[in-house]
């Protein structure tokens, strides 16, 4: 039987039998207010960044390179992205190309 200490320990140290367990990677953000929030984003390689746009009217999510792509997203839709590479990401919306985001990656 498993002891409630070890389940605890378990949990609070990310280890079971020496196995390390990995965190999820991935981090949602928000369209509102013409913003994207929030308007620098550090994350890990590998990481899979969220968009939902909570405006009554469209965003997207694109770079210049065409390498980050979204499509148009109505109210209350999300669109994904792994970033693989390490990096700085110039991100903004394509209909409103004011509004800019960076997303940078590290190893």
């Amino acid at each position: 039987m498993i002891s409630k200490a070890f389940l605890i320990g378990t949990v609070l140290t990310g280890t079971m039998a020496g196995a390390v367990i990995a965190a999820p990677k991935s981090v949602e953000a928000i369209i509102k207010d013409n913003m994207f929030a929030p308007g620098i984003l550090t994350i890990t390689k590998g990481t899979t960044v969220t968009w939902l746009n909570k405006e009554d009217y469209p965003h997207s999510v694109q770079n210049e390179q065409g390498t980050v792509l979204s499509p148009e997203l109505e109210t209350d839709d999300k669109f994904s992205w792994t970033f693989d590479q390490t990096g700085k990401y110039s991100l903004f919306c394509g209909i409103h190309p004011t509004m800019k985001t960076t997303v940078i990656v590290t190893p």
